[in-house]
């Protein structure tokens, strides 16, 4: 009823009926229902394609990792796991939680084997800034990976430290914006009801 009843930039305010989702995710869901119609397949073509999209990208994420016929047999049961496959037909941020944070442990190994310009760290900074915006728990992969960039940048003799440093500051707002954001987003109701949660 939330992304039904209301325009996009009413998306961004508390919501109705004790629901909490990010704006991004919300504004995705939006889009589909503008262009696909009030359905219920429109409603949820969000999740779905996440859960699409998480399986190739822990391909790629368990491959940096691990032996290639492990990350072949991680990834089929990272696919078949029926709690992802739920998520994936829910409207529900789930299935896009878990693709945003896949999303950033690959943006994070893929900086890792980079060199930096000021191009690239500002593509690093925005992709992150995106993800942040479409699921509130990548703040947890996003604050962790921004301490192992900046620590690594502080301990190598990096030529690109100063872009590693302005990537990790860069993420380091959008942490705090988007947690400022949700707790600005939650009615009194809800606030007491994730304390008791």
């Amino acid at each position: 009823r939330n992304v039904l009843d209301r325009n996009p930039s009413e998306l961004f305010s508390a919501l109705d009926y004790g629901q909490l989702a990010p704006p991004g995710f919300l504004l995705a869901v939006k889009l589909s229902v503008t262009f696909f119609g009030n359905s219920e397949y429109a409603l949820r073509l969000v999740p779905f394609v996440s859960g699409i999209a998480s399986p190739a990208l822990f391909l790629f994420v368990a491959r940096a990792v691990i032996r290639p016929i492990g990350a072949i047999v991680a990834t089929v049961m990272f696919s078949i796991a029926i709690p992802l496959v739920f998520f994936s037909s829910n409207v529900k941020q789930y299935s896009t939680d878990v693709a945003a944070t896949l999303l950033v442990i690959a943006i994070v190994l893929r900086l890792f084997r980079s060199h930096l310009t000021p191009r690239s760290a500002c593509g690093f900074a925005c992709i992150s800034a995106l993800t942040l915006s479409c699921s509130q728990a990548a703040v947890f992969p996003v604050t962790i990976a921004g301490a192992v960039v900046f620590v690594d940048a502080l301990m190598s003799r990096r030529l690109d430290r100063r872009c590693r440093l302005l990537v990790v500051a860069s993420w380091a707002t959008s942490v705090i914006a988007i947690v400022a954001h949700s707790l600005s987003a939650m009615t009194p109701a809800d606030s007491l009801y994730l304390h008791r949660f």
